[in-house]
């Protein structure tokens, strides 16, 4: 019966109206016009895929605690049409918008709409009544699939990965020009560099459909290395990404790292920003620098004398977010690296 719901499902969608592009999403101005099915209906077909997206954090985009959280601070339309980009998602989860500022929770959203699924097997799968594969040769199926190879391209993920900022004016998001997330960009200067492999060879390795990120926590503490010297007397915090393809943190523009000496903060490594009232009564938020780390150029930061031990955290969200405290700590802050400080010589 799930492959005659999705077979029923493509056609309807080959009927009906479609993005100018189909892998155009936007800017996120707008909801992508690509009618969805529940991942559960590919389930049967394809079991190992669906397992590894139940844990992703793309499953969990629209419904976890930290996007809740700001979305209920800030509850622009464009959140939405990025974090549960299909019509029939973006629609639900505005007509509930109030709800869920109010309960931070997607209880109210029906589950047939499929807001709970966030980025689903349709967001990046189906476009003009295909199913598209990134299989150059692919196999016999129930339902019209066709080799896409772009999807196996980086430029792909820039869809998502890769975005302008914007001002709200008379409660629209308009658009900037000046570019918030530089994730695609920054492969880019990677590679350029000698950097080896690409956004799917690191986060989908064996093709995986876990989307292995910063919410891998193994996998997050394991691109850091922090290394303690001693220069002329004075102690210094080397950082290092190890094997990451782009600034560290890189992704939502709040991430960062922070720098703890003895429990105090030494430094915060990541964008920073400036809101400012635009042109009819609106906001404007403008990035006025990023130290994150980036790649082949390790940071060395000065502490303060007489540290004993060191820290580094890193930071899913904006300070906000840590004072508000509607989000548990640890869903927003993780340690990943400590070492004492060298003994003096």
């Amino acid at each position: 019966m799930k492959e005659v719901a999705l077979l029923a499902l493509l056609l309807a969608t080959a009927a009906g109206a479609e993005s100018p592009s189909p892998w155009d999403f936007g800017s996120f101005l707008e909801p992508i016009r690509v009618r969805g099915a529940s991942a559960e209906t590919c389930e049967s077909c394809h079991p190992e895929v669906y397992e590894a997206w139940t844990r992703s954090r793309h499953r969990r985009s629209l419904d976890n605690a930290v996007f809740l959280d700001g979305f209920a601070a800030e509850p622009h339309p464009r959140c939405v049409y990025c974090h549960a980009p299909l019509e029939e998602q973006a629609k639900a989860a505005m007509r509930r918008r109030a709800a869920l500022i109010r309960e931070r929770s997607l209880a109210s959203v029906p589950r047939e709409s499929l807001a709970h699924e966030g980025i689903t097997c349709v967001t990046c799968h189906v476009r003009e009544g295909v199913v598209m594969t990134a299989n150059p040769h692919p196999p016999e199926a129930d339902h019209p699939l066709r080799s896409e190879p772009k999807l196996a391209e980086p430029s792909f993920c820039a869809s998502c990965h890769e975005f302008l900022g914007h001002e709200v004016v008379d409660g629209r998001s308009v658009l900037t020009g000046e570019k918030m997330q530089t994730t695609w960009s920054e492969w880019r200067d990677w590679r350029n560099r000698g950097g080896q492999g690409t956004c799917q060879s690191c986060h989908m390795p064996g093709k995986s459909h876990a989307f292995r990120g910063a919410y891998d926590r193994d996998f997050l503490r394991g691109a850091l290395s922090l290394r303690l010297e001693r220069t002329r007397g004075q102690l210094v915090a080397v950082l290092e990404s190890r094997g990451v393809g782009h600034a560290f943190p890189t992704g939502d523009v709040f991430r960062h790292l922070t720098l703890w000496a003895d429990d105090k903060p030494v430094a915060r490594l990541g964008q920073t920003f400036e809101l400012t009232a635009s042109e009819g009564g609106g906001l404007h938020v403008r990035r006025t620098g990023n130290t994150a780390l980036q790649p082949f150029e390790p940071t060395r930061l000065t502490l303060p004398t007489g540290t004993r031990r060191v820290r580094v955290t890193y930071h899913y969200a904006e300070d906000r977010h840590e004072r508000r405290g509607t989000v548990p700590r640890d869903q927003l802050v993780i340690e990943l690296a400590a070492q004492d400080a060298p003994a003096r010589r």
